[in-house]
C-alpha cells in the first residue's frame, strides 16, 4: 500500500488461521460479517482501489515475505466479489494465481476456494436428449464419473475430466422411452465426493406420433437424421436437391409413410 502499516505485536495468527485487516470501523465489520478470526483496524493511506495497487507483506524486521501487484482486469472490480488467492505457493504477483471470489462479499476467515467442488445442472437439449452442465469450482483437477437414471432406472454413464475452474458438458441420448412425463437424475462422483441433479422433462410430441430432426453440417456437407421414438415402426426419410444449379442453395424435404411434412 502507499504507506507501511504495522499490525499490533499482540496479534497472533494460529496455524491455518486467518486475520482481517480493515480500515473500516472494526465493530461494524464484526457485526456485518460475524467473523470469528481477529479483525485489526489499520490505515491504508490513500486506500486500496479497484483500479489496482501494490501490496507487500513484510516481517516485523522488514524481511520481505510476499507481494501482489493487482489490476482491475483480474476481476473483483466493485461487483461484491473480492479478489482471492488460488494457491498458497506460486508467483503471488501473477494474475494466474488470483481470481474473483465465487462468493458474494468474499470469504473472510475462510479458505478462499474449496479443494473439491463441482456444480451440476441438467437441461433437456432435444426430445430424447439430456445434457449435464458441469463446472469445477475447486482447486483440484477432477475426473468425474456420471450416471444417468430415468424414472429410477439406470440409463447410461459417462466420464468427464475437468481442470480447476473449467467447465464442460456431457450429453446422454435416452433410448426407447415412451412419450410422456419423466424424471432424469444424474449422479456425479469425484475425489470421494458426489453431487446430484434432477430434471423433470417431457417427451410429449404435439400432433405427431413420430418426431424427426435434421442437423446440417455446412462444413462437411453432411446431415444427420434423428427420429423419435427410435424404436418406432414409422419410416422417416429425407430427400435433398439443389435449388440453384451451382449448388449454392439446397432444399431438404422429409417424408413419413410417403407423405412430405
Amino acid at each position: 500500500v502507499s504507506s507501511a502499516q504495522s499490525i499490533p505485536a499482540s496479534t497472533i495468527i494460529p496455524p491455518n488461521g486467518y486475520l482481517i485487516l480493515t480500515q473500516k470501523n472494526k465493530t461494524l465489520f464484526d457485526d456485518y460479517y460475524n467473523v470469528i478470526c481477529p479483525v485489526v483496524n489499520i490505515s491504508f493511506g490513500t486506500g486500496l482501489t479497484n483500479a489496482g495497487k501494490n501490496i507487500f507483506l513484510n516481517m516485523s524486521n522488514k524481511t520481505y515475505v510476499d507481494h501482489v501487484n493487482y489490476s482491475a482486469s483480474w476481476g473483483g472490480g466493485g461487483d461484491n466479489k473480492s479478489l482471492a488467492k488460488l494457491h498458497a505457493t506460486g508467483a503471488s504477483g501473477d494474475k494466474t494465481n488470483w481470481r474473483g471470489s465465487l462468493e458474494d462479499g468474499g470469504t473472510p476467515c475462510q479458505q478462499n476456494f474449496p479443494d473439491h467442488d463441482v456444480d451440476l445442472n441438467l437441461e433437456q437439449t432435444n426430445t430424447n436428449e439430456i445434457t449435464a452442465h458441469l463446472a469445477n469450482n475447486g482447486l483440484n483437477d477432477e475426473n468425474i464419473s456420471l450416471e444417468l437414471f430415468v424414472d429410477g432406472n439406470f440409463s447410461g454413464s459417462d466420464e468427464l475430466a475437468l481442470a480447476s475452474f473449467d467447465s464442460g458438458d456431457v450429453t446422454f441420448i435416452i433410448e426407447n422411452i415412451s412419450a410422456g412425463e419423466h424424471i432424469a437424475l444424474v449422479n456425479a462422483t469425484f475425489s470421494g465426493s458426489s453431487v446430484s441433479a434432477e430434471l423433470n422433462f417431457s417427451t410429449v410430441l404435439p400432433n405427431a406420433d413420430v418426431y424427426a430432426t435434421v442437423t446440417i453440417n455446412q462444413t462437411s456437407n453432411e446431415y444427420v437424421i434423428r427420429s423419435f421414438p427410435e424404436n418406432a415402426s414409422t419410416y422417416v426419410g429425407v430427400f435433398v436437391f439443389p435449388r440453384n444449379f451451382d449448388g449454392s442453395e439446397i432444399i431438404f424435404g422429409m417424408f413419413m409413410f410417403g407423405e412430405e411434412f
